[in-house]
């Protein structure tokens, strides 16, 4: 197969990528019916930013199946592997966050994520600490959203 013929044509993994993507944007457009407020705060009310998200969703998934990438060869078991390390971590994220607080959980995914992307562990630790002290920065005092402490830090917790 010539190379012009190969970028036409893409491939079976863009293409079912694509097709996952579009499944996607429907389930969110479907689950986005149900949010109701018992009060009006604005004319869309809380389907927007789910629909706008969707509409985006869709957009991406309908290129990818007219004009996916050129063919290529499937990623190893190593590459695989972090990809599943990276989910997990952002599980255990969501899980823990309540517990041992939003600064020592995103400093912990912050590492990891610069380990998982070839940094070296001790600028990892460094880099995830200033970006939680910045975003809790960001979060508490610019934008005064609460972030949670963590009960293991609570007295009493």
């Amino acid at each position: 197969m010539s190379d012009s013929n190969r970028s036409r044509t893409g491939t079976t993994s863009d293409r079912t990528a694509g097709a996952l993507v579009i499944l996607m944007a429907l389930l969110v457009a479907f689950e986005s019916r149900t949010f109701t407020v018992g009060f009006v705060t604005d004319p869309l009310g809380p389907k927007a930013f789910p629909l706008v998200s969707a509409l985006l969703l869709l957009v991406g998934g309908v290129a990818i199946q007219f004009r996916p990438g050129m063919d290529s060869n499937w990623t190893t078991w190593r590459r695989l592997l972090r990809v599943g390390v990276a989910a997990v971590c952002l599980l255990a994220y969501a899980l823990l966050l309540g517990f041992i607080g939003f600064f020592t959980a995103t400093m912990m995914v912050v590492a990891v994520f610069a380990v998982l992307l070839g940094g070296r562990p001790l600028p990892a630790i460094v880099t995830g600490a200033i970006g939680a002290a910045l975003l809790y920065g960001l979060f508490s005092y610019l934008l005064d959203i609460a972030l949670p402490v963590g009960s293991l830090f609570v007295l009493g917790g």
